[in-house]
């Protein structure tokens, strides 16, 4: 049984955990932005970084929305930021290297 959320709003069926919560968030993002659903995909993964400041995929997703919808500076900010978080994850080097191509 679930606990009712303390904002008194329905309960949620997502995990407690804030990683496990962003890491959901950032997955939906990323199935919007590959649907084209841009604005969704940038609210999702907003709401990603928001539970979890250090969640270094949802900067790197986020860097290709921002790119997609031409807020340069801001998707640079992203990869910058996914990369001093985990400057080793090959996603995240291989978003940047094709953004990089890109801008």
């Amino acid at each position: 049984q679930q606990m009712p959320d303390p904002a008194g709003m329905s309960p949620s069926p997502m995990p407690k955990d804030a990683r496990t919560r962003a890491k959901a968030h950032t997955e939906l993002g990323a199935l919007y932005f590959q649907d084209g659903n841009l604005i969704v995909a940038l609210e999702e993964l907003t709401i990603a970084i928001a539970i979890n400041p250090n969640y270094a995929q949802a900067y790197s997703t986020r860097g290709l929305v921002l790119y997609y919808i031409k807020e340069f500076e801001s998707a640079e900010k992203d990869f910058q930021r996914a990369l001093s978080l985990n400057d080793k994850d090959p996603e995240i080097n291989n978003n940047y290297g094709w953004y990089r191509d890109m801008a």
